[in-house]
Order: structure tokens, then sequence, then C-alpha cells
């Protein structure tokens, strides 16, 4: 079989069938790529040279992607498994939470997470001092947010 044949029947082919065709050397090439943006740093991770790299059938680079493809769809799996049980526990901690400030506050978290928002920190140095007298955590968050007001003013 010709290797532009070889081209073709990879592209439609599946990981295992293209692993199997695969010599020892192309395999540990094909688990150290995973690692490595270029084929270079990749061969010689394990010990081999460039210029056979670049001189293999494409089919050993398409494994390598279906490789990098496969793992990516196990994370998201079980990145999607973790969040649908995560989900159930935020659930249940929402129903008994005491704060509904707090329990907004994790709901927005959470939904910003969901729409690949990245967590925003800000640090601001200042002296100061805000004295709160209450209670209550409601009273108490109230004022704080009297005093940002005021400072922010």
């Amino acid at each position: 079989m010709s290797q532009i044949n070889q081209e073709i029947d990879s592209s439609e082919a599946d990981f295992e069938s293209l692993w199997e065709r695969l010599s020892a050397a192309q395999k540990r090439y094909v688990v150290a790529r995973q690692d490595h943006g270029h084929k270079k740093d990749a061969a010689e991770a394990v010990d081999l040279s460039p210029q056979t790299v670049y001189g293999w059938p494409g089919y050993v680079e398409v494994a390598a992607d279906r490789l990098l493809d496969n793992t990516k769809e196990t994370i998201q799996a079980g990145l999607q498994s973790a969040a649908g049980k995560a989900m159930v526990e935020l659930k249940q901690r929402l129903l008994e939470a005491d704060d509904e400030r707090t329990a907004l506050k994790a709901v927005k978290y959470v939904i910003d997470q969901l729409e690949g928002k990245p967590t925003q920190k800000q640090e601001v140095d200042m002296q100061g001092e805000v004295e709160v007298e209450s209670d209550s955590l409601d009273d108490a968050m109230d004022q704080l947010a009297q005093a940002a007001e005021e400072f922010e003013g």
C-alpha cells in the first residue's frame, strides 16, 4: 500500500487501528508528542533523531492528534460528571444556607465558571479602618457596603 493510500486510510481510521500500526518507537513518540509542541522536541524526549520522525508516514502524526483528542474528550467527560455532582451538592447547600448573600455569590460564581469567565481578583492597597458594630451578618455586610461606597465616592 502506498503512503498516499495510508494517508487516506488514516484519516478515517480510529485511534486503536492507528495505534496497532505503530512501531514501539513510534508509540513512544506519539505519547511524548502530547507534552511537546514540536515534533523535534518530542523526538528528542524519547531519544529519536528529529530526521527519523520527519521521515515517518503521516499516520503517525494523525495517531498523536487522535490521542490528544481522546485525552481531551476524557477530561471533558470527567469534568461534566464532576460538574453535575457539584451542582447537586451546591443546590443542597444553597437550600441549607442561612445567608442569602453568600448563597447568591456562590450561584454567581458557579454560573461564571460554567460560562468560562475567569475569576477576577482585585488587590487594593489602602490604609484605613471600617468599624462594624453589628450582631448580624446582614447588618455587617450593609455597613461594609456603605463604607465601600463612601470610599469609592
